[in-house]
């Protein structure tokens, strides 16, 4: 043979059929293998407007099989986070414009159960500029109805309401199956005049395995970052990697920060609360807290002429400063 075609094939028979038949699958099979690894998009990805609306590095991240089939972490939860990203830039003003990316994975019925009502958290000087929720199932593209999004003040700024004003914006999730994959797109402005020109930055351990996670921050120029990791909780991440880089450019240096594999936070009972897992800050020191915090709060040290005279008339008659510690009590 020369390479050319100089007579007519034959018809197989029926053995070359079925060996044919047996060399398709072992190709079809190895070809499924290599998309696997390399992480080619699968055929069910959904298509149309409803899936182009889906943030573009969420359709990059969701079309490859670490979507279908979870791994790591992801493996053993009932929800899994894929992907968890976020990047802030500190601004002129002293506001920070911040963009979050959540990918979730619904694994198991629990897992439903517990992802049906997603929480966005905010406080009061914070401006939701936009948030964006998908329910993927196959190639079906959902969102949550109007009247399906409730906004309250949270349990903790009800009970003390002088410590905290965080919200909460409770998106109830449709068609919520296992299997299903969920998109939360987060723009938002952050402007507080007590820490205006600082950006601070704390991670608290998840209640679910990521996956991934990254984080971006850029700052102007001649500013820079702390930031530091809890030991302890790194030790006991089996299989977790950390890295980080700082580059310089024209508008600030920019910071990146990445995570593989971060186990979800111990729920065992009588567990103290675990400590935040990265906390990244432009203050130099603590110092620099310090000294923000005390002109912060020394304004409500300060008694009101009303509160002195509270505090003489259930003193009158007492001698001793212990007799007039415990008086008010």
């Amino acid at each position: 043979m020369d390479g050319r075609f100089d007579t007519m094939p034959t018809v197989p028979g029926g053995a070359e059929r079925i060996q044919m038949a047996i060399a398709a699958i072992r190709h079809w099979a190895g070809l499924a293998l290599v998309m696997t690894c390399a992480g080619t998009p699968w055929p069910q990805a959904p298509k149309g407007r409803s899936w182009a609306a889906v943030p573009a590095a969420a359709r990059r991240n969701l079309r490859s099989d670490e979507a279908y089939a979870p791994r790591g972490p992801l493996a053993s939860a009932g929800v899994g986070i894929l992907r968890l990203v976020k990047s802030d830039r500190l601004l002129a003003d002293g506001s920070v414009d911040a963009r979050i990316l959540e990918e979730y994975k619904a694994i198991t019925p629990l897992g439903v159960q517990r992802l049906t009502n997603l929480p966005v958290y905010y406080r009061g000087d914070t401006h939701l500029i936009s948030v964006r929720v998908f329910v993927i199932n196959g190639r079906s593209v959902q969102r949550p109805a109007a009247d399906a999004v409730h906004d309250y003040a949270t349990k903790l700024a009800e009970a003390a309401p002088m410590y905290t004003d965080l919200r909460e914006r409770i998106f109830t999730l449709p068609a919520l199956v296992p299997g299903s994959l969920v998109v939360l797109a987060i723009r938002l402005r952050v402007h507080s005049p007590d820490q205006a020109g600082q950006l601070t930055e704390i991670w608290q351990p998840e209640l679910y395995p990521v996956l991934a996670r990254r984080l971006r921050i850029a700052l102007a120029p001649g500013r820079r970052l702390r930031f530091a990791t809890h030991p302890l909780l790194n030790r006991g991440a089996r299989n977790m990697t950390f890295r980080h880089s700082e580059r310089g450019t024209s508008r600030g240096p920019v910071y990146r920060f990445a995570w593989r594999n971060v186990p979800a936070a111990s729920t065992a009972p009588y567990r103290p609360q675990q400590p935040p897992s990265f906390i990244a800050s432009t203050y130099a020191s603590w110092a620099a807290v310090a000294r923000w915090y005390d002109r912060l709060a020394a304004p409500e040290t300060r008694p009101t002429p009303a509160i002195r005279a509270e505090a003489a008339r259930l003193t009158a008659g007492l001698t001793t400063p212990a007799a007039k510690l415990r008086a008010p009590y």
